[in-house]
């Protein structure tokens, strides 16, 4: 094929696509899909956020995230000093008598000007954990 007949090509190309000129709008993108489990969609969005916490240490910030009878924080110690942290968190249990309660705790010497994972876990004796939060968190 030459050249010449080439750019013909072309331009009969556009002819029928409807375009009626070289360098035409692209037909629009299709509709983007939908998943095909809502489910999936929703899980997605229910799970745990990274969310600010109170150190009761105003050079001391955390930030956490519970879920299925654990809490993970991050802490980062600003101080000019090593800080001691306690993380208590409570879980609530579903069981076939009702709800129950769990606890949990852990803690962590942060060193200055340094950062930390600090993690608890409660564990329901029977039946699921359905809601899990921190009862407290306090740097010293």
């Amino acid at each position: 094929m030459r050249v010449g007949d080439c750019h013909h090509a072309i331009a009969a190309v556009a002819v029928l696509a409807g375009l009626g000129h070289c360098g035409g709008a692209r037909p629009a993108a299709p509709p983007a899909a939908t998943p095909a489990d809502p489910s999936a969609a929703n899980a997605a969005s229910s799970a745990p956020q990274w969310e600010p916490v109170e150190t009761e240490k105003d050079c001391a910030k955390a930030q956490a995230q519970c879920g299925g009878g654990v809490c993970d924080a991050k802490i980062k110690n600003d101080c000019d000093a090593p800080v001691r942290c306690s993380l208590d968190i409570t879980v609530t249990c579903s069981t076939q008598g009702g709800d129950s309660t769990a606890n949990g705790s852990n803690h962590a010497t942060i060193n200055a000007h340094d950062t930390t994972e600090l993690g608890a876990q409660a564990t329901c004796g029977s039946g699921d954990a359905i809601h899990t939060a921190i009862e407290k968190l306090r740097c010293q």
